[in-house]
């Protein structure tokens, strides 16, 4: 989180000026996608980024293809409506869970008049934003930047040039360049490099493996590669990637250079437990933040198992990689870790995410086996509700057939879970029984030690927000994204009650998109009511029969709560690459029908089946190498 004195606009304040600005600041948090300010309302507040980022929407708020802006850490904004004392011309939204520091407007405006120095700074920013807007909308997409935060070693220099050469395979043109390990490399004239490369008194180096123009190396600090950064920014394109890997007392200065393009890669090897979980806590402004391991998920330590999800690389994986260099073609098959790797950077993944639909859930499971029996890469997951639980026992047990399995026993068993509650306060069950099956399926499993990153919704009474986990105890997160209100009581965690997923969004696929996968595919068991005009009739008697019987107001409520999801999920999927919609519901199955286990996986898997051949294409073009 950046100091004060660190944010530009404030850096020209004298000292009694910045020990009287830390005491009028407040510090605010926001989850990610959480409103910061909305457009049409009063402006109150002035906002500078201390940590994370935002997006400044300049369209329309149900325009989901709206242009924006995003604000990185030590950017401000809040300052024109203040001043013009006109409302908030656009809505801004936390990017990623962001820090920032708020100063009120009588706050605002009290240190513009007693602080000169800002004056300037003002000045300078109104240019800077002119500038900008002539320019947008523009169709030239930022350049991209890879940071990989090593420790100096023969090891890690192979990893990173290895993953060099995974990434050069889906980004051709792409650059490297090395700030820790250059031992061992040759001396080269510094043209060579330009007009990238800042100017430098140190030696420019090359190693011997590679007559390639883009590996290099060089003993540089960091306020070079800052400079590296923005010079890639104007000599880069979107298709290529300029990756650097830089030692861990270097990443400060670089927080501030990063956007929502870039990626960071952590080496565990280069920080103590406290200081890697913190790091990757604290993210690096805009950028995407992963870690990664050499050895097994067992050897991590209890506080990295409890910290986020982290790429892992076997150690016969990279023995196997001999020569990281564009002379040898890259074979993903020889070490698919690194390749997992590099689409992540390259944003290449495949994303799935699962919508609520309580029984229905069952029928992602039939969806992920017929993609597991093609061969689909599953790279990451995510979901609400009983989409959001499925996501959790498949990314834990690494396989779509097993995870059937263990589902079908639970079903079996789902008797068990009946508990009612002897004086029914905030739900009709206790939830304990619940709570025992969930810990034989998962265990104190944590998302870290998951197979593949995860990433499950709920729904916070407190803060009256949507809550994403994507760390701690998976068990938690089961219970807590499928607690329906007033069936199961809310789960408290970190001074948040907890409660199904599904009443803020029935298909998280933001979430995708935050993950910046390269192909989304959306799995909506909520599936559109009947309207032919032959069954209009029956399904009426058939309704209002159920409606009318004792206690018919369950049927009511459940219909009523199907029709919604399926609304708010059809919203919810517009965006989404791919949508495969199981055809669940007849006379005889509701998505309410537990038993109907295997009639659930069996329309999962005819809806994937439908659509293979033209999810297989889609998968194939977005592995090829280049732009796809």
């Amino acid at each position: 989180m950046l100091d004060l004195a660190e944010i530009p606009f404030f850096s020209t304040l004298p000292s009694d000026g910045l020990d009287r600005l830390r005491q009028l600041a407040d510090v605010r948090f926001y989850a990610a996608g959480s409103v910061i300010c909305r457009k049409g309302e009063a402006g109150s507040t002035f906002f500078a980024v201390a940590a994370g980022g935002v997006d400044v929407q300049l369209g329309l708020e149900c325009d989901a293809g709206k242009a924006s802006i995003s604000l990185r850490p030590g950017q401000v904004f809040g300052e024109m409506s203040l001043l013009s004392g006109m409302p908030i011309s656009a809505t801004v939204v936390a990017a990623r869970d962001t820090r920032v520091y708020a100063l009120s407007k009588e706050c605002f405006l009290e240190l513009l008049e007693t602080q000169p120095a800002l004056h300037q700074g003002l000045v300078q920013m109104f240019i800077e934003r002119i500038r900008h807007r002539s320019s947008f909308p523009s169709e030239l997409r930022t350049a991209p930047c890879a940071l990989i935060v090593l420790p100096r070693g023969t090891r890690s220099e192979l990893f990173s040039l290895a993953l060099f050469h995974a990434v050069k395979h889906y980004a051709p043109g792409s650059f490297y360049i090395d700030s820790v390990s250059s031992h061992g490399w040759n001396v080269v004239p510094f043209d060579e490099g330009r007009p990238l490369l800042p100017v430098s008194d140190r030696p420019l180096r090359k190693t011997d493996a590679s007559a390639d123009r883009s590996l290099y190396a060089i003993d540089e600090s960091a306020s070079w590669v800052a400079q590296l950064i923005h010079n890639w920014r104007s000599f880069g394109s979107a298709g290529k990637v300029l990756v650097v890997t830089v030692s861990a007392h270097q990443i400060g200065p670089l927080k501030t250079c990063l956007e929502n393009v870039d990626t960071v890669l952590l080496y565990e090897d280069c920080f103590q437990d406290e200081e890697a979980v913190e790091i990757s806590a604290s993210s690096f402004g805009l950028a995407r933040v992963s870690r990664v391991r050499i050895g097994s998920r067992r050897e991590a330590s209890p506080k990295q198992r409890l910290g986020p999800w982290f790429f892992l690389i076997p150690p016969d994986e990279l023995d196997r990689v001999i020569h990281p260099d564009s002379a040898h073609r890259w074979d993903r098959a020889i070490a698919p870790n690194l390749d997992w790797v590099a689409r992540w950077i390259t944003g290449r993944e495949i994303g799935i995410c699962m919508s609520s639909g309580a029984a229905g859930g069952f029928a992602h499971l039939g969806v992920l086996q017929v993609l597991e029996e093609a061969g689909v890469p599953i790279d990451y997951l995510c979901g609400t509700s009983m989409g959001g639980a499925v996501a959790l026992i498949c990314a834990k047990t690494g396989n779509a057939t097993r995870s059937i399995e263990i589902s079908r026993d639970l079903v079996s068993r789902s008797q068990k879970i009946v508990d009612v509650a002897l004086l029914p306060r905030s739900a009709l069950l206790a939830g304990k029984k619940a709570g025992r099956i969930v810990d034989s399926l998962l265990g104190d499993a944590t998302f870290a030690e998951l197979e593949k990153p995860t990433a499950v919704v709920a729904s916070d009474l407190v803060n009256g927000e949507r809550f994403v986990f994507e760390r701690g105890p998976a068990a938690i997160a089961v219970l807590a994204t499928t607690a329906i209100p007033g069936i199961f009581p809310p789960v408290s965690c970190d001074g948040r009650m907890l409660v199904d997923g599904a009443v803020v969004s029935r298909i998280p696929l933001d979430l995708l998109d935050w993950r910046r996968c390269g192909l989304k595919i959306a799995v909506n068991v909520m599936t559109e009511p009947g309207k032919s005009a032959d069954r209009q009739d029956l399904r009426h008697r058939q309704m209002k029969e159920r409606f009318e019987s004792f206690l018919g107001l369950r049927h009511v409520i459940a219909s009523s709560w199907e029709l919604q999801g399926w609304c708010h999920g059809t919203a919810e999927t517009q965006y989404a690459d791919i949508v495969l919609a199981p055809r669940l519901y007849n006379d005889q199955v509701s998505g309410y029908n537990f038993s109907a286990f295997n009639e659930m996986i069996e329309a999962g898997r005819k809806a994937a089946e439908e659509k293979l051949d033209f999810i297989l294409k889609s998968v194939a073009s977005l592995l090829n190498t280049g732009v796809p």
